[in-house]
């Protein structure tokens, strides 16, 4: 449950970070990239940055300057990836795309639609999910359930509840099922279930199973091998789960393989969270400590929770999480706390500053790396910094602003 909530935490921050398409290049064992690396937008060359804005109850987009480039026009939008971006019409309530001229490019005819991501934009019609391509061409079939492209991948769930592989043109890889199957990351992704028999392991981009595990099982909800890591678990005996093969709700006891099986780091933990920046999150006894690849404690259990490492800081929290006593701090990679617990929010920091919330005022703010506000407290609400850019609001007021605290735009 531990790993589960901190993967959930992690989700909702890193929406509120306004998250493009992810980049599916596979990394190199050695390189530890870093959670923010792998899954945040990253546009290519060709790819402006754009920002969603709201006016008189229609929205628009402006560029890294503030100037508005998209005119408020629209209904409801989400955010651009991949020169896209879904729109949603109150005439009809569909779903369609229009691309960074505002021009619509899918016309709205889907019940749901979602940013692009690895190549891919997943769509709704009715109760069932799939996939279109930049020009609004369906690929493969309508499934209950899918996943996002990674490294080319992904998997749709049947009417038989079984996770199936297909590539970008929709293309079935293998005629394997899965019961739980992960993402695709240094060309591997966990499966376990496969072909209604209790095999688990990790298959390769061919669906080929290139590491079966034996008394061990694969975690399929995280983010898969990260620096030539992955995170595995051995249940518990004697509770009521180890009878269903449902995964893991917080009852195991964790550890690392490398991409041979062996136990790098051994299955002794309550919960562990995935490597970022050669570092990961342990739990023992509920309390958060940090472990390095080679299984190295760098900091003792002291925390209730410690986030993943960005820009070579994590956010600890310090108390019950909704609890009003609980306080946020950082640590940097060497296990050391050097920005005291004292805010009631806190959140990663990206382009050297990060949101944080004042316990007096209850305003957020952004802090530099040495724990001072550079921008002050004084907003309700605040996301972090994205192409020089921060979305922030008081009251009704919504606008950006720049590093300096400035506005470059509000409504």
């Amino acid at each position: 449950m531990l790993k589960f909530f901190c993967q959930l935490v992690l989700f909702v921050c890193l929406s509120l970070g306004l998250l493009s398409s992810c980049i599916s290049t596979s990394r190199q064992a050695q390189s530890c990239p870093s959670i923010n690396e792998v899954r945040d937008s990253i546009p290519s060359p060709q790819e402006e940055l754009l920002f969603p804005i709201l006016q008189n109850n229609k929205w628009g987009f402006i560029n890294s300057s503030g100037q508005v480039v998209i005119e408020p026009k629209f209904d409801t939008v989400d955010r651009f990836s991949e020169n896209r971006a879904p729109f949603g019409s109150g005439s009809n309530g569909k779903w369609g795309f229009i691309d960074s001229t505002g021009q619509v490019v899918v016309e709205p005819r889907f019940d749901n639609a979602y940013p692009f991501f690895g190549g891919r934009a997943t769509v709704k019609v009715g109760k069932r999910s799939g996939f279109i391509d930049h020009s609004g061409r369906e690929v493969g079939g309508r499934f209950i359930q899918v996943s996002s492209f990674h490294e080319e991948r992904a998997f749709g769930k049947g009417g038989d509840f079984q996770w199936r592989m297909f590539d970008l043109d929709g293309n079935r890889i293998t005629n394997d099922s899965f019961s739980n199957a992960g993402g695709f990351s240094e060309g591997l992704a966990a499966f376990s279930g496969r072909n209604y028999t209790k095999q688990a392991g990790f298959i390769d981009r061919e669906g080929k199973v290139v590491l079966e595990l034996t008394g061990i099982l694969p975690d399929t909800q995280g983010y898969g091998f990260r620096g030539g890591l992955a995170a595995v678990y051995v249940r518990r005996p004697f509770y009521w789960h180890q009878f269903l093969d449902i995964g893991r709700w917080g009852e195991d006891i964790w550890g690392f393989i490398d991409r041979t099986g062996k136990q790098v780091v051994p299955l002794k933990y309550d919960g562990v969270s995935d490597f970022s920046e050669c570092l990961a999150t342990i739990w023992i006894n509920d309390k958060a400590g940090i472990i390095n690849t080679s299984g190295q404690m760098i900091a003792q259990p002291q925390f209730n929770s410690i986030w993943s490492f960005s820009e070579g800081f994590a956010v600890v929290q310090d108390g019950e999480f909704r609890s009003a006593s609980t306080r946020y701090g950082y640590m940097d990679k060497t296990g050391k706390v050097v920005i005291e617990p004292r805010f009631s929010s806190a959140d990663d920091f990206r382009e050297g500053l990060a949101v944080v919330q004042a316990v007096e005022s209850g305003k957020k703010g952004y802090i530099d790396r040495t724990g001072r506000f550079v921008i002050e407290p004084q907003f309700d609400n605040a996301a972090r910094f994205r192409g020089g850019l921060a979305r922030v609001e008081i009251g009704d007021k919504l606008g950006y602003i720049n590093p300096s605290g400035e506005f470059v735009w509000t409504n």
